[in-house]
């Protein structure tokens, strides 16, 4: 997977919001948006998905889902993505990821 600057922006205020615990449970989840794929429930590498291992409360987070929608509200961040919205199940064509953000 390669990433695009804003993607990279993305990832480290979130991996920094996660260390710091500004996040909370509403926010995060370990089901990937994109394909349904519940990732505590498979070993190893996931291929795709970009995740957040918090070993000390043993849990997983999708930050970046196999199609590449950013899982956690960018604005929560600080990160401009006018088009982002919230999915609310999966392969809704109404939802918007990242990609779409910068079009």
């Amino acid at each position: 997977m390669l990433l695009d600057s804003r993607t990279t922006t993305y990832l480290h205020r979130a991996v920094t919001a996660l260390t710091a615990g500004r996040l909370n449970g509403e926010q995060l989840s370990p089901v990937c948006p994109d394909c349904d794929t519940d990732v505590t429930q498979l070993p190893g590498f996931i291929f795709g998905h970009l995740l957040w291992r918090d070993a000390e409360r043993e849990t997983v987070t999708v930050l970046v889902g196999c199609e590449g929608y950013w899982t956690i509200n960018p604005h929560l961040l600080d990160v401009n993505a006018t088009n982002w919205r919230p999915r609310t199940a999966a392969h809704d064509t109404t939802r918007i990821g990242a990609r779409d953000a910068e079009q």
